[in-house]
């Protein structure tokens, strides 16, 4: 396993009417995660918009930060991907060479081109991410099953927006940041863990 202290965010939206979220209210959105670095990359296409924020820290470079794109497939991730060496003989078993210092984000992206939305099967680790397959337009999100990395989503009358960092949603319009009394009691009860209704903040 690698020490990967990096916890990069991305934030997005997918418009389903036009207009639905501006360019204002987006870069409001993004602008909630500049805490998390000075790395950015954006990406816009098809009514989706995606941001990423991170830092690089010793062996990582920038470029394992931002969202990558390959073959018609974009993704953003904020990812620790552990037992590389048999994920990549697994991609290899598949027609996909990767080199040994290939970041997280290459070897995610990789896994859904050999096997598709089966991919997480694939996968241990840390993660949670979001991929626009463009050739299919399909947008697939997945977190480990443990849920160490948290992803949120919201669903709104006219766009689908998720994010890893639930203080980009807030800055959504019309989301209404009111405390859920009963989840908080929840953890206040039980604590943290799988029990919880992740379908809650």
């Amino acid at each position: 396993m690698r020490d990967n202290p990096c916890m990069s965010a991305f934030v997005g939206f997918l418009q389903q009417l036009a207009g639905a979220i501006d360019a204002t209210a987006f870069a409001r959105m993004c602008q909630k995660l500049a805490y998390r670095g000075q790395y950015s990359a954006d990406f816009a296409a098809d009514g989706l918009r995606l941001h990423q924020r991170g830092s690089s820290f010793e062996g990582e470079t920038a470029d394992s930060l931002h969202l990558l794109t390959i073959e018609g497939c974009t993704l953003v991730a904020d990812a620790r991907i552990d037992g590389r060496d048999a994920l990549r003989d697994r991609l290899r078993a598949a027609g996909r060479r990767l080199s040994p210092d290939a970041s997280d984000h290459a070897l995610i992206l990789a896994s859904y081109l050999a096997f598709d939305v089966a991919c997480v099967t694939h996968m241990i680790g840390d993660y949670a991410f979001v991929i626009w397959d463009a050739r299919q337009r399909r947008l697939f999100a997945a977190r480990d099953p443990l849920g160490k990395r948290g992803l949120y989503t919201v669903q709104t009358a006219d766009a689908f927006a998720f994010s890893t960092d639930l203080r980009a949603l807030r800055g959504l319009p019309g989301i209404v940041d009111d405390l859920d009394l009963r989840y908080i009691g929840d953890f206040l009860m039980l604590g943290e863990g799988f029990w919880i209704d992740r379908t809650q903040t």
